[in-house]
């Protein structure tokens, strides 16, 4: 069919219109969301896309499987008094960088090309990109803080002479490190988003909030121990990668080695607090940031 006037001509090529269901906005999100978790684990591209992020799984791996073996040649008496602290207080180094690393690779590249425009063509709005990719960083570096503890945990039970009592006796060991894992998730994915928005260059954004945990623990640490206690204990509030090992001691109930002492003399409110300030500001610095860029 040809509709024609004096200006233009108007063909119906036949194309029919899709009568199926519309999903709309949790749709996109989800989709955003699913690729973000593909683009995190190199899923669906090359192989040098997946040499990173497997990388820092088996780093995490393997001093699960060394915890695992040395707790399998010691009786139940002499384990560990918190076997999982410890696993943090090796792991966490990985899992920040992870963040780091992976973080940037899902929200520079969109700025960079201009892809977030075609995304903000459907049903899709600035807020739900932001959460869809936020999201699917956190549930990747949810896993890798997690899987290590329950591979430990089923290392320990096996290993014990009678498996149902420590079960028994350590059960609330299970949401304590699953609650510390999210704690540590929510914050690297946090702030590696805060950094991703500051530049479109992925290798910046990761120099510089490697930097900035690496820096501020090193000299925070420094001045707080150099002076009174009082003093120091509110200055150690600046060491950024101190901020989520605080919140894990807490709820592990237990002390990590690698948390500067000085931070131990903070009330225990003044923890979750801290805790909710900088991951509430580096997440409203991120959806500010991408409102005004792209509305």
């Amino acid at each position: 069919l040809i509709v024609t006037n004096q200006n233009s001509q108007i063909f119906d090529l036949g194309l029919r219109r899709y009568m199926g269901p519309r999903e709309g906005r949790w749709r996109a999100i989800h989709a955003i969301y699913k690729d973000g978790l593909r683009a995190t684990m190199g899923l669906g591209r090359g192989g040098k896309a997946k040499i990173l992020p497997w990388t820092f799984i088996a780093l995490c791996i393997i001093p699960t499987l060394v915890l695992t073996l040395k707790s399998a040649f010691l009786t139940e008496a002499d384990l560990p008094q918190s076997p999982h602290a410890e696993l943090y207080n090796w792991i966490f180094i990985q899992i920040v960088i992870f963040a780091a690393a992976i973080g940037p690779e899902l929200f520079c590249p969109d700025r960079r090309n201009n892809t977030i425009a075609l995304y903000l063509t459907r049903h899709l709005r600035t807020t739900d990109y932001v959460f869809g990719r936020w999201a699917a960083l956190t549930t990747i570096v949810l896993f890798l803080a997690c899987s290590p503890q329950i591979v430990l945990l089923i290392g320990i039970i096996s290993g014990v002479s009678k498996p149902g009592s420590y079960l028994n006796e350590h059960w609330v060991d299970i949401p304590r490190f699953l609650i510390a894992g999210l704690v540590i998730a929510v914050f690297s994915s946090t702030i590696s988003a805060f950094a991703a928005s500051c530049t479109t260059r992925r290798n910046m954004a990761s120099l510089l909030l490697i930097s900035i945990c690496v820096l501020s623990t090193l000299v925070v640490g420094g001045i707080a121990e150099s002076v009174d206690q009082d003093t120091g204990r509110w200055i150690a509030l600046l060491s950024i990668a101190d901020i989520p090992l605080n919140l894990t001691e807490l709820i592990l109930n237990a002390e990590m080695s690698s948390v500067a002492d000085s931070s131990r003399f903070l009330a225990n409110w003044v923890k979750v607090a801290w805790y909710t300030i900088i991951v509430g500001i580096a997440g409203t610095f991120v959806l500010n940031r991408y409102r005004k860029l792209f509305t």
